[in-house]
């Protein structure tokens, strides 16, 4: 076994043993409850005016249940199906259907939220096996070493992976498959050699990372540095045809159509960034001069980049160089 190889092995064993630990210890929070498929239960609407009384919303009980349902609060779009409120969009901004396939295993776990976390340790451990494998193949088995060592210890890598949170944590699982696709079709950079193999990886890559998108919006916060970072690299592809052109953008498309529903859907007495946002943004799209701020406020709100970066101002030292690291 070559040296880059034991420094994975030891990484998994490391991201297993901390992120394990953490998964037992870490209390229970509402952003892992709110998104499992649950058990139907009738849900309490917020009033739509001061003064007028608590209603029931339509909900996944009784016989009357829709077959999609919308909510004021989360998750804001859901099916019914097999006694079970399944969340299609937590958010405007966040896919739920990524747990549903966990449901199929209630009989193991149960709906137990701490023995549920092993599906975020399983993402954890596939996201640095396969970062490995992208980075040993644009900079070779030195570095693939050193980043899969640097994600096992990562305190906010590690926290992340303990919880049930896969909104978070699986588009970048999906943009690692996404590109470990498209590096392994040498003629989408080369010069054509096999165009129909070559746009089945194109098409599949661009699905991938629509996917990871309409799972976290704030996927386009890494996708864009890595579009940058392949450039510097110089991983930059040949001149696509029409028919690639046309078919990764319809493959790119394609899973973000569920985002309509949600958008269009009449707004209900509960508002927050999740739904105030988008909705400006839609009654704006004619006026050319507030669609970048909208859009950027967007950004802003749902990748809480803003906050992050404002925590450190005024802060200790070491809280400084851990987030410029």
């Amino acid at each position: 076994m070559t040296g880059s190889k034991v420094a994975l092995a030891a990484a998994m064993g490391i991201f297993l043993a901390l992120g394990g630990w953490q998964s037992r210890t870490f209390m229970a929070w509402s952003e892992e409850t709110m998104v499992y498929p649950s058990i139907a239960t009738p849900v309490v609407a917020a009033p739509s005016n001061e003064g007028d009384t608590f209603r029931l919303e339509p909900s996944c009980t009784g016989a009357s249940e829709p077959l999609i349902g919308f909510s004021d609060g989360r998750p804001r779009m859901f099916a019914c199906a097999f006694d079970r409120k399944w969340p299609v969009m937590i958010a405007p901004y966040l896919g739920g259907f990524v747990y549903w396939p966990l449901a199929l295993l209630a009989p193991l776990h149960q709906g137990n939220v701490f023995r549920l976390r092993w599906a975020g340790l399983l993402v954890g451990a596939a996201s640095i096996l396969l970062t490995f494998a992208v980075v040993r193949r644009l900079r070779g088995p030195r570095l693939a070493a050193l980043a899969a060592l640097t994600m096992a210890v990562t305190p906010g890598f590690v926290v992340v992976h303990s919880t049930l949170v896969l909104f978070e944590t699986l588009p970048w699982l999906l943009l690692m498959v996404a590109v470990l696709l498209l590096l392994r079709s040498p003629g989408l950079f080369e010069g054509p050699s096999n165009p129909r193999a070559e746009t089945r990886a194109l098409v599949l890559a661009t699905f991938l990372v629509g996917l990871a998108c309409i799972t976290n919006l704030k996927t386009v916060l890494f996708v864009v540095p890595m579009i940058a970072v392949a450039h510097r690299l110089g991983v930059r592809p040949r001149p696509l045809r029409l028919g690639e052109r046309l078919g990764a953008l319809v493959a790119f498309g394609l899973p973000c159509l569920v985002l309509l529903p949600v958008l269009l859907a009449p707004a209900g007495g509960y508002a927050d960034k999740a739904s105030s946002a988008p909705r400006a943004l839609l009654r704006n799209l004619l006026d050319p001069a507030r669609i970048v701020p909208y859009t950027r406020d967007l950004l802003l709100f749902w990748s809480d980049i803003a906050e992050f970066l404002a925590r450190p101002i005024g802060a200790s030292p070491p809280t400084r160089l851990a987030t410029g690291l």
